[in-house]
């Protein structure tokens, strides 16, 4: 079940390589804002309260991906569909939200470096 998850997860991130850059009033300037940037368009679907999901990803100086995301760890449920849902979920949020608008400054700093982002409910403010 999960590497069926995982592999829908991979075939549907290449999809990200095309997306566009999207204005954003202030420009990340810190890891946390930028966090906050890749996650602002995340709409988990009902039901999905205990889901996680880890993304490993890497963006360019210009705030746009780098390669492909991978998740590196998910907690799931026993409902395919709902499973489903939720990592498509968590693409529309990449494909969405990515490239970010970041300063040059963190762009210099994280250019090419990994970094994992959870994306879960549990303590997320609406």
């Amino acid at each position: 079940m999960v590497k069926r998850v995982v592999g829908a997860f991979a075939l549907l991130a290449c999809a990200l390589s095309s997306t566009k850059v999207h204005a954003q009033a202030n420009p990340a300037n810190t890891m946390k804002d930028m966090f906050a940037a890749v996650t602002k368009c995340w709409r988990p679907p009902a039901g999905t309260e205990a889901m996680q999901l880890t993304v490993r990803m890497s963006l360019k100086r210009d705030g746009g991906l780098l390669g492909k995301p991978a998740i590196t760890h998910s907690t799931l449920g026993k409902d395919e569909k709902l499973n489903a849902e939720f990592v498509a979920s968590v693409l529309q949020s990449l494909q969405t939200c990515v490239p970010v608008s970041i300063t040059p400054a963190l762009g210099g700093a994280l250019a090419g470096r990994p970094f994992t982002i959870l994306f879960s409910q549990r303590g997320r403010q609406a």
